[in-house]
């Protein structure tokens, strides 16, 4: 009987056991589970370096009788629609544009998690869509004889300027654009209301690049002509893009191995810089008969200029062109 007595008690201290330690254990893990952690993480995020490039609005220009009317000889008036299309009837004067504007850019966002100085570089070109613009018969006038003897005995009848920032920029790849100054006088008014009453306005010289035949070719088989200027010209696809020189490129020291179409952005840690570029092109109205680029010889021809800006990055900034920066 007391050996049955304590194998019992034996069995029941056994089991009290177990039970102690398994809910000492299950306490143990809930607590572990469930209790409120006190612990900071500190988190550091490091931005990069962004570069971005806005293209502008798209050039367009479309001439008619209104360019080149006597009322709005040398008027410049900007005419407004989606995408710089022309808006309404031909005869109204809102389109008689005979300026466009683009404002491109170039941006470049240094990241924070960068040392020392960051530099990004860039090319710029302008491409031209479409283009049929002529020089006129009647070109030049005597009273330009100045500038015509500066652009092969012609005075240019659409002129494309170009700055970046204030700086204006005087030079295409290869000069496959000639830059003329003070091709003529031009009276700027502040809105249309303005330019049909003539009540203000300031002059101005205009200069710029002659683009009358950009990315135009002679077309092919036709007859012989004994005025260069009774030459027809086509639009040429083929040849349409003009890279822009960079002005400061003759810093970059004699025999630089870089081209000379490179921009440069460049900042330290946290920093931006920015090229904020004008593209601007101008009909001009002159005191001779333009008649061939105000549609009249041929009713049926639209005469029009449709361009754009386009930016191209490089790859890796090559130290000589750093040192513009």
């Amino acid at each position: 009987m007391d050996r049955k007595n304590t194998l019992l008690l034996t069995v029941i201290a056994i089991a009290t056991l177990l039970v102690a330690v398994v809910g000492a254990t299950f306490a143990f893990f809930t607590s572990q589970n469930t209790g409120k952690a006190d612990t900071k993480v500190n988190v550091t995020t490091e931005t990069v370096n962004v570069s971005a490039f806005n293209s502008g609005d798209p050039i367009y220009l479309r001439a008619n009788m209104a360019n080149f009317s006597e009322t709005y000889k040398n008027v410049r008036i900007l005419g407004q629609g989606p995408g710089g299309e022309p808006q309404g009837d031909a005869s109204d004067y809102v389109n008689a544009q005979t300026y466009a504007v683009s404002n491109p850019s170039a941006k470049y966002d240094i990241g924070s998690g960068t040392e020392g100085e960051q530099y990004f570089c860039y090319k710029v070109k302008l491409i031209v869509d479409a283009n049929n613009f002529v020089y006129s018969k009647a070109n030049p006038g005597t009273s330009y004889s100045d500038t015509a003897a500066k652009n092969n005995g012609r005075v240019p009848e659409l002129v494309l300027t170009v700055k970046k920032g204030d700086e204006e920029i005087k030079q295409f790849e290869n000069d496959a654009l000639k830059y003329l100054d003070n091709i003529a006088t031009i009276t700027t008014y502040k809105s249309l209301q303005d330019a049909v009453s003539q009540s203000s306005g300031d002059s101005a010289a205009l200069n710029g690049f002659d683009i009358t035949l950009a990315a135009q070719k002679e077309k092919a088989n036709q007859e012989e002509v004994e005025d260069p200027k009774d030459k027809a010209y086509e639009y040429d696809g083929a040849n349409n893009e003009f890279y822009i020189v960079n002005p400061h490129s003759a810093e970059q020291g004699e025999g630089s191995a870089s081209d000379n179409k490179i921009f440069v952005l460049h900042g330290q840690s946290g920093k931006s810089d920015e090229d904020k570029w004008t593209i601007e092109v101008t009909i001009v109205n002159y005191d001779f008969d333009q008649k061939e680029n105000a549609s009249t010889v041929d009713p049926e021809k639209t005469v029009e200029f449709k361009g754009k800006i386009e930016f191209e990055p490089v790859d890796t900034c090559p130290e000589d062109v750093k040192v513009q920066a």
